[in-house]
């Protein structure tokens, strides 16, 4: 049987704004731009994430189109897969 882990981006709405006009190369992006959580609510971190990454087969990220912290996110998760 195949293991599926959802991943959707959520992200703070004051980065969510400003990211409109900002290019990704042009911003750090810190723990501070977004939250993990797990399924149940409870407070997670992006290494959480990479350990659940090691247990499923297909990994499914949402996006948002021009934000650098979602593109910064889906970029950490594809070099960790890697």
């Amino acid at each position: 049987m195949r293991t599926v882990l959802l991943l959707s981006l959520f992200l703070t709405p004051f980065f969510t704004a400003l990211a409109q006009n900002v290019p990704a190369d042009s911003v750090e992006i810190t723990p501070d731009h977004y939250r993990v959580y797990r399924a149940d609510g409870a407070p997670a971190t992006l290494e959480d994430v990479f350990a659940a990454m090691d247990t499923v087969d297909v990994v499914f990220v949402g996006e948002e189109h021009n934000d650098p912290v979602a593109h910064f996110l889906q970029k950490r998760l594809l070099e960790e897969a890697y």
